[in-house]
């Protein structure tokens, strides 16, 4: 499978596409968290799309959502230069 950065983390991490990118090709769990939190913002966009939304199930996606762009984040910061 290709490596190509989704529009909702290029969203989220605007000018990291290179970045996120490389992590894709070097760390497999990487690409695998990717992967986890396209599912899960497709899974949010569905639910939010309901006429009656399960809003406990939105706010369990958004945590976890919220948690992927945690660890996501967690990647990025070990490409940062050391101060």
């Amino acid at each position: 499978m290709n490596s190509f950065v989704a529009p909702h983390l290029q969203e989220h991490f605007p000018r990291m596409e290179f970045q996120l990118l490389r992590l894709q090709r070097e760390y497999p769990d990487f690409k695998d968290l990717c992967h986890d939190h396209a599912d899960c913002a497709q899974i949010l966009s569905n639910l939010s799309r309901e006429l009656v939304p399960d809003f406990g199930l939105l706010r369990e996606y958004n945590e976890l959502r919220n948690n992927l762009e945690v660890e996501i984040s967690g990647y990025l910061e070990m490409l940062r230069p050391p101060k």
